[in-house]
């Protein structure tokens, strides 16, 4: 598991997705989002000011890196990192 390093979120020029997926990165970080939690990509979306399609296009990138998972019940969530998940993000 690899997090993308991402440019400068503020830059304007950047792509929203980047700017969503700084956004994210940001409640990873300060445990506003916690392991198990659900993500709703309206809620999100809503809450950015931009379309759902956006909203999926940075969830999808944070769910391909292993970040965030689709639950039984087809929502994302933020996954339950073992010690070896943890691990393997500092090699």
């Amino acid at each position: 598991m690899k997090i993308t390093t991402i440019p400068d979120p503020e830059n304007d020029h950047s792509p929203i997705w980047e700017k969503v997926y700084a956004h994210i990165q940001k409640k990873l970080a300060t445990g506003e989002l916690r392991a198990g939690q659900p993500i709703s990509e309206p809620a999100l979306a809503n809450e950015l000011g931009i379309s759902r399609t956006q909203s999926r296009e940075a969830l999808g990138r944070w769910a391909s890196e292993g970040i965030l998972e689709w639950g039984s019940n087809r929502r994302l969530g933020v996954v339950k990192l073992t010690r070896e998940d943890i691990v393997g993000l500092y090699e």
